[in-house]
């Protein structure tokens, strides 16, 4: 078994997957491991993905006045449900990529 380590800076956490239980660990601590149910897991990560999803559609309407605008020119799609569907699209690749 491998554990996973995803850094920022610095700090960094292990992920470790076996079965039904997942390990999660500081890396500079690594003798205290944290055990969490497979299916908790799962649901904590689609919860931040969804999270990071809806932060990037404020920063991308912080962004411009006009963010359809921005969405047009960048992904190719045209007017506010073309936008809406995008979004809701994206939203469920990232809880169902979880």
């Amino acid at each position: 078994m491998t554990w996973r380590s995803y850094c920022k800076r610095a700090n960094c956490v292990e992920v470790l997957e076996t079965g039904d239980t997942v390990w999660v660990r500081d890396s500079a601590n690594p003798g205290v491991m944290l055990p969490v149910p497979a299916e908790s897991w799962v649901a904590f990560l689609a919860g931040v993905r969804a999270e990071a999803l809806r932060a990037a559609a404020d920063d991308l309407i912080a962004m411009t006045t006009d963010p359809f605008d921005l969405l047009t020119e960048s992904v190719g799609i045209r007017g506010p449900v073309a936008v809406s569907l995008w979004l809701q699209d994206r939203a469920t690749k990232a809880v169902t990529d979880a």
